[in-house]
């Protein structure tokens, strides 16, 4: 990062994403969906939030398929 600003929303960004994965832990909204055992630490509570993220978006790849096709064929790859 080459300016303080860029710096300053850097660490915001990962105060808030720290925040947010905290606050999931101790309300038991990740544990609820994506865990079966209790979320007792970060690395737990984070392996979970990291398990939503790639369901959710294999299941967005899975409903727009069409679409992503057509975004590669316009780069000129083939999405086979």
């Amino acid at each position: 990062m080459r300016h303080k600003t860029s710096l300053i929303r850097h660490f915001i960004l990962v105060f808030v994403a720290y925040t947010f994965i905290i606050y999931q832990q101790f309300m038991g909204g990740l544990r609820k969906r994506y865990a079966h055992k209790p979320l007792t630490n970060f690395t737990e509570t984070l392996e979970a939030f990291l398990t939503g993220i790639s369901y959710n978006f294999f299941c967005w790849l899975q409903e727009s398929q069409d679409i992503v096709a057509q975004y590669k064929a316009n780069l000129g790859f083939v999405w086979g």
